[in-house]
């Protein structure tokens, strides 16, 4: 059986190499960091964190779910797109020295802690639903979200900011406060087939989850091979039979 690939698979195809490809490479001199959507504010350092075997990503003893939930996401971005394993660590203190980085929203202990300790407030916008602080140095990254949704996003910026080089894997250097622009930010698709599910799901978190998309609009329809409800597939073939009897599927014509 013969599978064709339309336009619109080509188009997924081409941005899930080109996204990789500009991730993995390192930035043109002075270039700013890639970061979509552009953020609402965004200051460049000159500095970058290097990510080598010394540095960890701390999780407060007893994290919430969500807290490993974002550690995990940027540890294996880190090890299969760079080759940069990281150790998770759970602490009940930040190390007084040595580089490291702390993800979550403000209710993690550690991040409020970085707050404080860096003299960091989050700004007016950092505190909108969904916002976030994202701050990089040359020995600490600290995504601060003002929720669980806005540290997820902080995170995304940050996977975005991760990029490899003739000496080895570093985070740009950078200030973020950001929020979204618009509350709804989604994309429609049609149902995929049983062999397309291992694409949609890179799909979701490659490109929709990375790009901060945070609705999914599925369209529904009997197109497909339905093993369990045949009398779907039924109604879908009756739908088009009458369509095509009635000459309903297409115009009528010039001066109908």
């Amino acid at each position: 059986m013969k599978r064709i690939l339309t336009a619109g698979h080509v188009t997924l195809i081409f941005l899930g190499f080109l996204s990789s490809e500009v991730l993995a490479q390192a930035p043109a001199p002075d270039a700013p960091p890639l970061i979509f959507p552009i953020p609402q504010e965004m200051a460049l350092r000159s500095t970058r964190l290097e990510i080598n075997s010394s540095v960890e990503i701390l999780v407060p003893e007893a994290a919430p779910a969500h807290d490993f939930f974002l550690a995990r996401i940027l540890a294996v971005d880190l090890t299969d797109r760079f080759r940069a394993p990281i150790k998770v660590r759970a602490v009940s203190q930040l190390p007084d020295k040595g580089s490291f980085i702390v993800l979550g929203s403000v209710s993690n202990p550690l991040v409020q802690k970085m707050l404080d300790r860096g003299d960091l407030r989050l700004a007016a916008g950092a505190t909108a639903p969904e916002g976030y602080l994202l701050d990089v140095d040359k020995q600490i990254a600290l995504v601060a979200g003002s929720d669980d949704p806005g540290a997820f996003y902080g995170v995304q910026s940050l996977r975005q900011l991760i990029r490899r080089d003739a000496k080895g894997t570093y985070l740009s250097g950078v200030r973020i406060k950001d929020f979204p622009y618009k509350p709804f930010r989604g994309v429609k698709l049609f149902l995929p087939g049983r062999d397309h599910i291992p694409f949609f799901k890179r799909f979701v978190s490659d490109f929709m989850a990375l790009y901060k998309y945070n609705k999914l609009i599925l369209e529904m329809n009997a197109g497909m091979r339905l093993a369990r409800h045949p009398e779907l597939n039924e109604g879908w073939i009756e739908l088009g039979r009458n369509l095509n009897d009635t000459r309903r599927d297409r115009p009528l014509g010039p001066g109908a």
